[in-house]
């Protein structure tokens, strides 16, 4: 559903985006290492969210 709401707005993620959703969805642990403005913290909310 995230990853459909984010292709329908145009906004294509990114390989890492893509492997951190999964991986918080599956209710996995992992690091996320990227550089500044690549939505790691989006990704701690989602996670948090869930």
């Amino acid at each position: 559903m995230i990853i459909y709401l984010l292709t329908m707005m145009a906004i294509i993620p990114c390989k890492f985006q893509l492997q951190a959703l999964l991986a918080i969805l599956n209710k996995k642990d992992g690091i996320i290492t990227a550089g500044t403005g690549s939505s790691k913290t989006l990704y701690i909310i989602i996670s948090l969210l869930l």
